[in-house]
């Protein structure tokens, strides 16, 4: 049975800072993530405490056993991390982390380095969701996505066409069978008719 966590295929969003460190904002897709959401704080914070992060570069990390959290840290240590699910394609997933950077950072720039902890989260919440939204379409922001989920698509009809061909087949086969038994049938009528008839004319010659 479906794990009701992976209905979707994005998790959250979070941002913050590594001076503190400190998650100024985050937003999740329900209730039932938002032990992935707390999960994927600790791992951050722990990016943030060992000092060997590279910066402005895009990485990954296992999130549970169910997620991938893609992200990325600028120049000035402000970090974006999307959370998704682990067949979600990571280059979709560095396309939204740098989407929400650039949305997020042209509206709180001059905020986020003064804020605590998810002093955001209540202003930043309609634009978050509404990545999370955008991004969980995974076919209509991806070409590949899209034409892989077209292809399963054909794969799918041409799988029920070869299905309804065999079943065809055989029911043809069947026919085919009864065609035969009835021709054989037939021809043994014939055979017996013929000899009855031979008997019929030789009792009515002797009489």
């Amino acid at each position: 049975m479906k794990s009701p966590l992976l209905s979707r295929r994005l998790a959250c969003i979070c941002i913050g800072r590594l001076s503190g460190p400190c998650i100024v904002a985050s937003a999740s897709t329900g209730n039932d993530t938002q032990h992935v959401l707390s999960d994927a704080q600790k791992e951050i914070y722990a990016i943030a405490g060992d000092g060997s992060i590279e910066l402005q570069s895009h990485s990954n990390f296992s999130c549970g056993n169910n997620y991938t959290c893609h992200y990325n840290v600028d120049s000035d240590g402000i970090i974006i991390a999307v959370v998704a699910d682990l067949k979600y394609p990571p280059r979709v997933a560095f396309s939204m982390v740098d989407e929400v950077k650039s949305a997020f950072m042209e509206q709180y720039q001059d905020r986020i380095f003064e804020v605590g902890q998810h002093e955001l989260d209540v202003s930043a919440h309609s634009m978050l969701t509404s990545f999370l939204d955008k991004y969980e379409d995974l076919e209509s922001i991806d070409a590949i996505s899209s034409a892989q989920q077209k292809l399963e698509a054909v794969k799918g009809t041409m799988s029920e066409n070869i299905t309804l061909s065999l079943q065809n087949l055989d029911r043809t086969d069947k026919v085919m069978t009864m065609a035969e038994d009835m021709n054989k049938d037939a021809m043994v009528f014939k055979r017996n008719a013929k000899t009855l008839r031979e008997r019929v004319c030789c009792r009515a010659y002797k009489w």
